[in-house]
């Protein structure tokens, strides 16, 4: 989940050639398509246009449905209270921006081998 264009196509180019990838541009769109699909991971970007990523995560983790579906934050921003606002919101992790394909995919792929065990 991100609100730019180029972000969502750049990862959307790199996850596909290994997992199935839905994309969407806004907080109430991923709320919406949660509730008709069961995903097994979320990539979510910290600030987007209608709803903040960690409400979001918030949203989700306080679910029974959603408690176990790591939700990986992208951000750009490295400062520490944002990251103890996500770990406290639910967060599974961070990937920093500007993604790097390799980190992108093995970080996807350690979370869903860890969610596997569970």
């Amino acid at each position: 989940v991100d609100d730019d264009e180029m972000v969502r196509l750049s990862l959307g180019v790199i996850l596909e050639e290994h997992f199935a990838v839905d994309a969407y541009s806004s907080g109430q769109a991923v709320l919406e398509a949660c509730e008709d699909l069961l995903p097994d991971l979320i990539l979510l970007d910290i600030n987007l246009p209608d709803i903040s990523g960690l409400d979001i995560c918030r949203r989700l983790k306080a679910k029974a449905t959603f408690e176990n579906i790591p939700i990986i934050f992208i951000t750009s921003t490295y400062d520490t209270e944002y990251q103890n606002a996500c770990w406290e919101a639910g967060a599974s992790d961070f990937i920093g921006k500007p993604i790097t394909a390799s980190t992108l995919i093995h970080r996807t792929k350690n979370h869903l081998e860890n969610k596997l065990r569970l």
